[in-house]
């Protein structure tokens, strides 16, 4: 995983806890917070390894990395069982 793709990775759970404390009014700002959020959390989505995991650059760190993307995950109001990263939260579940 090339560097820039772990700073998305490191970055999304941060900018999901940001949502859920807003820190100034509904504005152009926060519409682009949330964009942002959101498309940090569909490459979270789409790079999650076959086995449920996602690892750092190199396969280093998966235990790490999978617990940061599915918290990440669940930031956004998803379960194992609903919400729209349901299947990627559970694939996690299970790779533990």
């Amino acid at each position: 995983m090339h560097r820039r793709h772990w700073l998305k990775l490191a970055a999304a759970p941060v900018l999901a806890c940001s949502l859920s404390t807003p820190l100034f009014a509904a504005d152009k700002k926060s519409e682009d917070t949330e964009a942002m959020v959101s498309k940090g959390l569909e490459w979270l989505r789409k790079n999650q390894n076959a086995d449920g995991s996602w690892s750092g650059q190199g396969n280093s760190y998966p235990s790490t990395m999978t617990g940061v993307a599915g918290l990440a995950l669940m930031m956004e109001g998803s379960t194992s069982k609903e919400g729209k990263y349901s299947e990627q939260i559970a694939k996690a579940v299970e790779w533990y």
